[in-house]
């Protein structure tokens, strides 16, 4: 009987193969040259040889696994797994079958210069932002997890900080030392927690103490003191600018936040263009400090913003409802943990004024317990 299920188990094993085999040996002749090219931009890198067929602009699949992690598998279908989801295109039909689901495309696949290639608009449909420049038509794609699709249940301390200095200018209880900041992060790596920012959402399951260190404002202080702890310590930041301020006194500059983000270290989201108090502001102020500042963000990180720091910590139910439409995830302060499952529109965080003593600090990390 085991001999008999191990011949049947070879031959299926034969017939898959050799199907796998005729479908790649039969892939469909090579898609003519398009006649033009059009850029996109992908997880914060530039795609500037997308061709566009029949009006139809396509990205390449090789570059997209790349991005997300993944990899493309020409097997029964072209088959990719980003960001958790399972995803399977064909070359003769213009759908793609995502975790199972249909969905339509405006046209199927094409095979070019050796690579695969699909509709842009399969990307808005794996879990991808689209924020598009009205100036200059650049549009950016970034993964952003979805509040739906995230492991529930888990504990994430949220920290609170601004400045990081020494030099003292404005209200000392946002000043926190360089020194103690460097104390508490080695207290946090003993105690066995992993800096995280909000992209990393999707495999929040895989860390037993995330910590989330995050800087309101864009103090010019974050690149010249606390840039260089992460750098030594190999912890991921999230800063919230106030984008009407940057390059100003006291304030990031263009260049530092360019290089920054680049290291991959630290995560720039939004804190509005001017500071605003959203709650007392009228829709059209609220409007334009959401919208405005996501864009000037993207315009330096080249990547989609979608996480708000509500200036002051408050938000009202009405702000709440606009500042929506363009982020999935908004952080305030209420001094507790945040669970993952709940609100993520109303994100707490854990205050780090500048002489918050030790014993607090760690009373933050009782949920690790």
């Amino acid at each position: 009987m085991k001999k008999i299920l191990l011949y049947i188990c070879a031959a299926l094993m034969a017939l898959l193969l050799t199907a796998g085999l005729l479908w790649r040996l039969n892939r469909p002749a090579e898609a003519p040259a398009p006649a033009e090219r059009a850029e996109l931009w992908l997880e914060g890198k530039a795609v500037q040889d997308c061709p566009v067929w029949d009006g139809v602009t396509f990205f390449s699949l090789d570059d997209l696994a790349r991005q997300g992690g993944g990899s493309l598998r020409e097997f029964f279908g072209l088959r990719l797994r980003l960001w958790g989801r399972n995803v399977k295109l064909s070359d003769g039909e213009a759908c793609a079958w995502i975790e199972g689901q249909r969905v339509e495309l405006p046209a199927p696949c094409r095979y070019w210069q050796g690579e695969w290639y699909a509709p842009e608009s399969l990307l808005p449909r794996i879990g991808m932002a689209l924020l598009e420049d009205p100036e200059s038509g650049r549009r950016w794609y970034s993964h952003v997890p979805d509040p739906e699709r995230i492991a529930r249940g888990h504990e994430i301390v949220i920290l609170r900080l601004h400045c990081v200095s020494d030099d003292v200018w404005g209200g000392e209880g946002l000043f926190m030392s360089p020194a103690k900041l460097e104390q508490q992060i080695t207290a946090m790596e003993e105690m066995g927690c992993s800096f995280l920012s909000f992209e990393d959402l999707d495999r929040i399951e895989e860390y037993e103490k995330p910590v989330f260190l995050t800087f309101d404002d864009g103090y010019m202080d974050n690149y010249t003191e606390l840039y260089p702890i992460l750098q030594r310590h190999k912890a991921k930041a999230t800063i919230f600018l106030v984008t009407g301020l940057i390059g100003h006194e006291y304030y990031l500059s263009e260049e530092a936040i360019r290089e920054m983000n680049a290291s991959g270290l630290v995560s720039f989201q939004s804190h509005t263009v001017h500071h605003a108090d959203m709650n007392a502001a009228d829709q059209e102020t609220r409007e334009y400090e959401a919208r405005e500042s996501q864009l000037a963000v993207a315009r330096l990180t080249n990547k989609v913003p979608f996480v708000l720091s509500f200036p002051r910590a408050r938000a009202n139910d009405e702000a709440m409802d606009t500042v929506a439409r363009w982020y999935r995830y908004v952080v305030i302060a209420d001094g507790e943990p945040w669970v993952t499952g709940s609100d993520p529109l109303r994100i707490p965080r854990f205050a780090m004024p500048r002489d918050i003593d030790m014993e607090t600090f760690l009373g933050y990390f009782a949920c690790f317990q």
